[in-house]
């Protein structure tokens, strides 16, 4: 089942980047807590932390590709300097999403992401989509987060990276 809202873009903006990373020769980003800040269409930010490392960002990077190959029909990635643009179709559920995601690099601790995407028919009552997220890289992980953890806007913690064992 596929879920919308704040819990879901994270999930699949970390998928697209992990998947841009293995199309462009860009670093692998700090290892260490990252903050992630989502800018809504409707006003709203969502604030989530995650814990990587360079495995984790590989797992990320298997589960996009996997994602990717699931969902779209088409994905082509670019790089210009310290730029991604990743232009895609997808599958979400009964609807189609074309979308262009620009992912902007400063050096390995921020990032910048701004996707632009249009649903056909529309998706949860959506025809356009519109989201911006900062990401800043914050330190050492905290206490009671390990590599692949994540802590989404409601406070829940979850892996995203499918390894239960850690």
């Amino acid at each position: 089942m596929i879920k919308s809202g704040p819990i879901l873009i994270p999930a699949l903006a970390l998928a697209a980047i992990a998947l841009s990373g293995a199309a462009a020769p860009m670093p692998y980003a700090k290892p260490g807590l990252w903050v992630i800040q989502q800018h809504m269409a409707t006003g709203r930010t969502y604030s989530s932390k995650l814990c990587s490392d360079a495995a984790s960002q590989g797992a990320m990077l298997r589960a996009g590709a996997g994602l990717s190959a699931q969902m779209c029909s088409r994905q082509d990635v670019s790089t210009s300097g310290a730029q991604v643009t990743i232009d895609a179709v997808c599958r979400l559920g009964p609807s189609t999403l074309t979308s262009k995601t620009v992912v902007t690099y400063s050096g390995d601790s921020a990032f910048h992401v701004v996707s632009d995407g249009t649903f056909v028919p529309a998706f949860m009552g959506k025809t356009k989509s519109h989201t911006t997220m900062d990401a800043k890289w914050a330190g050492a992980c905290p206490a009671g987060m390990t590599p692949g953890d994540m802590v989404g806007p409601t406070g829940v913690k979850m892996r995203v990276t499918g390894d239960a064992g850690h």
